[in-house]
């Protein structure tokens, strides 16, 4: 059987799509650009992220993970993350604590697999040893359609909206929302820095931001 990696069509990096060529002529595969709503690379019930080190560092800070993980949890039987280069390196704000808690996370709560590479061509070769690695194990099934992902409630679009506010996490917006029952109304018409800075880990400062764009 040959395998057959679907891409997804928005991954815009040349030297990714020319390292598929070249490890797809060497291992004898062939991929397909889609549109995918699930990850970076799929092959039957296995689904993969891809992401460079500032990438993965800044989507912890921003939410974004929490989110693709909840996504590839929902989607497949097994899900991978792939860190091209060294998360410690980068030039953020975040801590390696932090960064070491939430690579837990990724393992512990949502079963996801962290493998690091240095390049796109190993970043290929990675992808294909895993489903090579399943099919040995016999644990991989090229028929698997992912499962449907929920439409977002009014509760993850609100949170959503929030993080677009500086120093506004994933985990800080759900707290806002929660803290307003939900409501966008609610949270327009009746937000205020006092009861803003109840909510922890947001100050005067932050609140005073929140304030300001719900106002706008």
């Amino acid at each position: 059987m040959v395998l057959k990696f679907l891409l997804d069509d928005r991954e815009h990096s040349e030297e990714l799509k020319q390292a598929f060529k070249i490890v797809g002529i060497e291992r004898m595969f062939d991929y397909e650009t889609s549109h995918l709503e699930i990850g970076d690379v799929q092959c039957g019930n296995i689904v993969i992220e891809r992401k460079e080190a500032s990438d993965f560092v800044c989507s912890i800070m921003d939410g974004r993970l929490k989110e693709q993980a909840r996504k590839m949890q929902l989607g497949f039987e097994y899900r991978y993350i792939i860190i091209e280069g060294s998360p410690y390196r980068t030039m953020s704000a975040i801590s390696e604590v932090a960064i070491i808690g939430k690579m837990t996370s990724l393992l512990v709560k949502h079963k996801i697999g962290l493998l690091y590479v240095e390049s796109p061509l190993q970043f290929v070769e990675a992808c294909y040893s895993i489903i090579k690695r399943h099919q040995e194990e016999n644990i991989f099934d090229p028929t698997f359609i992912p499962s449907a992902i929920p439409k977002k409630s009014d509760e993850d679009i609100l949170a959503m909206m929030l993080m677009s506010i500086q120093g506004i996490s994933y985990d800080k917006a759900k707290d806002i929302s929660n803290l307003y029952g939900n409501s966008m109304n609610c949270l327009v018409n009746n937000c205020n820095v006092k009861q803003l800075m109840t909510i922890s880990g947001i100050g005067k400062v932050v609140a005073t931001r929140i304030v300001e764009f719900m106002k706008k």
